[in-house]
């Protein structure tokens, strides 16, 4: 690659690695918030709800799908570590996977009615397989962006939200699939996904394999241990800690109130979110080349949040002011109850806009020690606001804006310490 003096890729080839995958996260979003428009008339707030539960069991779960192996592929100077990385992530996720089937065999009833959803006891099965599927995805999908294979990962997932998207809408139409083809659906669509992305990248994928062994790999599993035992725990708080009002939501309010928030959370933080996961994916690359350089990397961390703050500021701004209006209009009058919740969620949607894609500065300086602290008593504050709003007020609303602002004021701190441990990389070293 192409560098300034200071030991920084150069911006064009940044800003075009960005729109590469901004250009796919961005069809890859919009096809399901085209499809919801449609979805949000077939299907009713609990089957909404069921399927939201199901999402966010599978988005906990799936922290453990590789012990966050994945994370550590674009960290090694050479391609024997990196790929024995690569095929280690996707062995521990066929484990897991397993391992969470017997779990569900054996724990099946009582996991159902911690859920508090019924709906759950048929889809509970298919977690594990989800779960195989988002792994293996992320595998692949750090394996591709070690080789800046950005298109690559675009259109798997363009062809993963496509497949998904379709599927539902067919069920929606059809009376005799309405209960299960949102699950289904996108099921259906990680399978296409992942067939889509090992597709185009056998060809780099298989001549790296003659240089994989078991002795390699458990070399490798001991060098970078670092990785899962912190990055695990904590990406495991951290996804716990933004699933918790959909679970609580469930158990205080029912299916169809988890429904709406998972409405809200599915339109504003799903695109939005995916565009951060694609600059942090180009951030990820591009940080980790200028730290190994030594060059700028807190003028690398500022210009990362003055471009998300010109991204970011436009359209939260409207979804504080007219998501009500928007969401009635789009998605139906049923649904503005969701619009009310964004305008409560933005704040906290706003600052987690920000710092996500930056995240990956915990394992460039190596500050999971520190970051467990932090999510730990996220988590707590978090169950503490939602547990306070209904016990105390019997109020939805009043659960969501106290969750807002613990995750507002949260953010804002770990805004703040990124600059300090980014302007304070180099000592000591």
């Amino acid at each position: 690659m192409k560098q300034n003096p200071d030991g920084q890729p150069r911006k064009h080839e940044f800003l075009r690695n960005v729109f590469t995958l901004f250009s796919g996260s961005l069809a890859s979003s919009a096809i399901p918030f085209l499809a919801t428009i449609i979805l949000s008339r077939y299907f009713s707030e609990e089957v909404f709800g069921t399927f939201f539960v199901f999402s966010s069991t599978v988005a906990v779960l799936s922290i453990l799908g590789t012990l966050q192996y994945e994370l550590a592929i674009m960290l090694p100077d050479n391609e024997h570590e990196s790929v024995n990385l690569f095929v280690l992530s996707i062995a521990v996720t066929v484990i897991v996977s397993l391992l969470l089937l017997v779990a569900v065999a054996l724990l099946h009833n009582p996991v159902v009615r911690l859920l508090g959803d019924e709906g759950m006891s048929f889809w509970l099965w298919f977690v594990p397989l989800s779960v195989l599927l988002t792994g293996i995805f992320q595998a692949y999908n750090y394996w591709c962006n070690r080789f800046k294979r950005y298109s690559l990962i675009s259109w798997s997932k363009v062809s993963r939200a496509t497949t998904m998207s379709a599927l539902q809408i067919g069920a929606g139409f059809a009376p005799l699939f309405k209960s299960f083809g949102l699950i289904a659906g996108q099921i259906i669509g990680q399978l296409i996904g992942n067939l889509h992305i090992i597709y185009l990248s056998m060809k780099e994928t298989r001549a790296m394999m003659k240089f994989v062994s078991w002795k390699k790999m458990l070399f490798v599993a001991r060098k970078y241990r670092d990785v899962p035992l912190f990055n695990t725990l904590l990406q495991g708080m951290n996804s716990l800690s933004n699933q918790l009002p959909v679970f609580l939501l469930t158990r205080f309010f029912g299916t169809a109130t988890a429904g709406q928030y998972g409405m809200s959370n599915r339109i504003i933080a799903t695109p939005m979110g995916l565009i951060g996961q694609s600059t942090g994916q180009v951030f990820f690359q591009k940080a980790t080349e200028v730290f190994n350089a030594r060059g700028d990397f807190y003028g690398l961390i500022k210009k990362t949040y003055v471009s998300l703050l010109k991204v970011a500021a436009l359209p939260y701004l409207l979804m504080l002011i007219f998501a009500p209006l928007l969401f009635s209009f789009f998605f139906g009058a049923k649904w503005g109850d969701a619009g009310i919740y964004t305008q409560v969620l933005v704040p906290w949607l706003f600052m987690m806009f920000l710092n996500s894609p930056l995240t990956f500065i915990i394992t460039i300086l190596n500050k999971q020690r520190q970051m467990v602290v932090y999510d730990s008593m996220l988590i707590i504050m978090r169950f503490a606001s939602l547990y306070v709003g209904y016990k105390v007020f019997s109020s939805t609303l009043v659960c969501l804006a106290l969750f807002s602002a613990t995750g507002f004021l949260f953010n804002l701190v770990l805004m703040f310490y990124f600059l300090y441990i980014s302007k304070h990389a180099y000592r000591g070293k």
